[in-house]
């Protein structure tokens, strides 16, 4: 029961993170939480417009470039207009957490935390009761790997009447 509500738990956020950043990439930019993209214009920015300032912030840094910064999680728009009035960016900018994948491999009450970022390595635990954040090998560290890099889908047994 354990296993399948963890698998549930990281089904869902998965599929959280993807919608997101699906939907910035088709649409705009995409933003690590507490990190900042450089965004070249095709003029001079005079006016700047950010739809919800408490998830990103613009900075201009020079005559053709600003800097967009991921202040928390969301989805918000970001609007760039030059002294005339012309468009220069009409974006939509989404703060999502950062790309390091993150694998939890229980073995009874026994978990083991891997650190999946070009390869899985164990990463010490959580420190919590039956974590051993020990590894028991290079075979753990590829399941690890393939667990990190394969789809998940979970099925959830109903229980009996």
């Amino acid at each position: 029961m354990r296993r399948a509500i963890s698998i549930l738990m990281l089904v869902l956020a998965a599929t959280l993170v993807a919608e997101t950043a699906i939907a910035a990439a088709s649409d705009g930019l995409a933003i690590e939480l507490n990190r900042s993209r450089r965004v070249v214009l095709p003029g001079t920015p005079a006016n700047i417009s950010v739809a919800d300032p408490s998830i990103a912030d613009v900075t201009v840094i020079d005559t053709r470039s600003i800097v967009v910064i991921g202040k928390s999680f969301g989805v918000t728009d970001i609007v760039v207009s030059d002294h005339s009035g012309r468009l220069l960016m009409d974006s939509r900018v989404a703060v999502i957490p950062p790309e390091l994948q993150h694998v939890t491999v229980y073995r009874g009450v026994e978990r083991t935390e891997y650190g999946c970022l070009g390869g899985c390595q164990g990463d010490g635990g959580t420190g919590g009761a039956g974590s051993s954040g020990a590894t028991s090998g290079p075979a753990d560290a590829t399941n690890a790997a393939a667990i990190a890099q394969a789809p998940v889908t979970a099925t959830i047994p109903r229980s009996p009447p």
